[in-house]
């Protein structure tokens, strides 16, 4: 949650989504393939904000819905998203596009599926789908949000030299390796 010391975290909202991945036959299941094709549906359903919420509505509680709008989605009162109206867009397409593409990925090879945020204290909204040969890892990484649901909580980034981003990049010569320490969340 926000404003917790913990850049990775592991929301209620991917839980179903995470507990369905372990149920025998999900994989090839008809209801998963509905899921997949309305993930897909551009055409009949274009706003990703409308799928994400009519999608969420079967998987989680009254509350965690009414979360998951306010919160991730923006929807009802800005003022309580945790970014602001580009950021909370850029999370509905990352959510759409990786949901669909982790449940191709399940239905094709019936793995666990893993979901992971993590808040690494950069400005870097990103998803990354990692397959091995026991999972597949669903990792979203956003800024820090802006709202906290605790309103005496006090989020600073600061800098933690034991965590380092790592980044490559293909040059003429190889490859070129950056680094640079992240700064971690706080509660004061």
């Amino acid at each position: 949650m926000p404003g917790s010391e913990d850049p990775v975290q592991y929301p209620t909202i991917f839980e179903s989504f995470a507990e369905d991945s372990r149920r025998e036959g999900w994989a090839d299941s008809p209801e998963l393939q509905e899921i997949v094709e309305f993930l897909d549906d551009d055409t009949g359903h274009p706003d990703p904000f409308d799928v994400l919420e009519d999608l969420c509505r079967g998987y989680m509680s009254d509350d965690d819905l009414a979360h998951f709008r306010r919160h991730w989605l923006g929807r009802d009162d800005p003022q309580y998203a945790y970014w602001d109206s580009e950021g909370c867009a850029i999370v509905a397409h990352l959510l759409r596009r990786g949901m669909s593409r982790i449940c191709k990925r399940f239905q094709a090879t019936s793995k666990p599926c893993n979901y992971r945020w993590l808040l690494p204290g950069s400005d870097e909204f990103s998803l990354t789908i990692n397959e091995d040969a026991h999972q597949i890892l669903f990792l979203l990484t956003t800024p820090i949000p802006a709202y906290s649901n605790d309103s005496n909580a006090k989020v600073r980034p600061v800098a933690n030299e034991r965590a380092l981003l790592f980044t490559a990049s293909p040059t003429k010569n190889g490859v070129e390796v950056t680094e640079r320490t992240m700064p971690r969340t706080v509660t004061k």
